[in-house]
């Protein structure tokens, strides 16, 4: 199904052009200001401009390679050092009167679109779960890595922990995986059966778990039915340009439900931050 003019112009399809342009961007300014210090006899505004672009540029780099669970320290020190460098260029700017006014003009983007990425890009719009029981939705839009529909309440388990997460193309839900592979053993313990849900291949799923060693559930939500169904649906949830990947623009609102055996929920957890 193609969007409409109204979901194109959405506030979910402007975050997702952001980000990606965002992150273009600071790759070309860290790059240029490198070529404005090899070549500029004034160094300090142009080591100052690349630490501005440079740095949110790690921040990114950091999580899509080391796929922390938690990154609100670094939010801090990022938007701190990246004000910092900007203080440092506009200073060498008032007193220093370099011949060049790019250093502070792309700190000042970086700076602007570092807070754009915390304060609105990162922040989601939750509602309450649509539904107190899943025990109607889990045999109807659930898929295993065969293409076969499964309910995973036939189980015999006394709970059910349903997390539902973008894919592997995200690292915090990659993040969110390491960390219940670390708490593994206590969940079991509980009688608990883990279900990973999201609009991917269950297969790409599986070898994301196969680097932590852990069993579970790796179900799709095949066209986010089961997603819509409970109101979890992202609507262009997915960074653009990451379709050439082979993911599909919306996605699904990261969120953990628990259940008991029969489907009804007992407990849910709606982040609303990214």
């Amino acid at each position: 199904m193609h969007p409409t003019f109204v979901q194109i112009f959405s506030m979910g399809a402007f975050k997702s052009v952001f980000i990606s342009l965002f992150v273009a961007f600071l790759f070309f300014h860290a790059t240029t200001s490198i070529v404005g210090f090899v070549n500029n006899d004034t160094h300090v505004d142009w080591l100052a401009s690349l630490l501005a672009a440079g740095i949110p540029l790690f921040y990114f780099l950091y999580i899509y390679v080391w796929r922390p669970a938690e990154v609100r320290t670094f939010l801090l020190i990022v938007t701190s050092f990246t004000t910092a460098s900007l203080m440092i260029v506009l200073g060498y700017k008032l007193f220093e009167t370099p011949d060049s006014s790019y250093p502070l003009i792309g700190s000042a983007i970086s700076l602007l679109g570092w807070i754009l990425y915390t304060a609105w890009y990162a922040k989601l719009s939750r509602r309450p779960l649509r539904a107190t029981d899943l025990s109607s939705l889990t045999e109807k839009f659930l898929l295993n890595s065969r293409g076969q529909s499964v309910n995973p309440l036939e189980d015999a388990h006394k709970y059910r922990l349903f997390i539902l997460h973008r894919g592997a193309w995200c690292p915090m839900c990659v993040a969110q995986v390491k960390s219940m592979a670390k708490a593994y053993s206590a969940v079991s313990d509980m009688d608990v059966q883990l279900n990973f849900i999201s609009p991917q291949q269950p297969s790409l799923e599986e070898r994301v778990a196969a680097k932590f060693n852990f069993p579970g559930n790796f179900l799709q939500d095949t066209d986010l039915r089961f997603a819509k169904s409970l109101g979890l649906k992202h609507d262009f949830g997915l960074p653009f340009g990451f379709q050439v990947l082979g993911f599909k623009t919306d996605t699904i609102l990261p969120t953990v439900i628990l259940t008991n055996r029969e489907g009804l929920i007992l407990h849910t957890h709606q982040t609303d931050d990214y």
